[in-house]
């Protein structure tokens, strides 16, 4: 038992290549059960893309599908799905919610938790866009 548990340990360590060009081919040749691939993608891959994630508000569309295709693509990966299963299947049978739902879920944490801060500075990060006090130009020739 300890042997194995030091192989798997061993193996989630060596998933740190994982951000490398050869994910598909290192994930293939893991030879662990579709709980521990999911485990390793929990463990080490989500991580690294939810770091800051309370600031995607502000991210183009574009950049969180570039993130979501990483999502799919790695989800894709673990389970040896064919190219005709669609990725909201997979991620339904894998109970993993998709990377728009999880910004939406940190986004709400990070504003209650915002709302319960003693300091009054952070409780005014989200009281919304300041007026726009622009100036308005000079009409001369009345």
């Amino acid at each position: 038992m300890w042997l194995h548990s030091l192989k798997v340990a061993q193996l989630l360590r060596s998933a740190a290549c994982l951000h490398t060009n050869q994910p598909r081919s290192y994930l293939n040749h893991l030879v662990l059960s579709l709980q521990n691939k999911l485990l390793v993608y929990k463990a080490i891959l989500k991580p690294i893309w939810t770091y800051g994630v309370q600031l995607w508000g502000s991210a183009s569309n574009s950049n969180i599908d570039i993130l979501e295709r990483f999502q799919s693509k790695v989800l894709r990966i673990i389970t040896d799905a064919p190219w005709y299963v669609p990725n909201t299947v997979i991620r339904r049978d894998l109970k993993v919610s998709s990377l728009r739902q999880e910004v939406r879920n940190y986004s709400v944490t990070y504003r209650h938790r915002l709302d319960d801060h003693p300091n009054s500075l952070a409780k005014s990060l989200f009281q919304g866009p300041a007026p726009n006090r622009r100036l308005l130009p000079c009409r001369s020739g009345n």
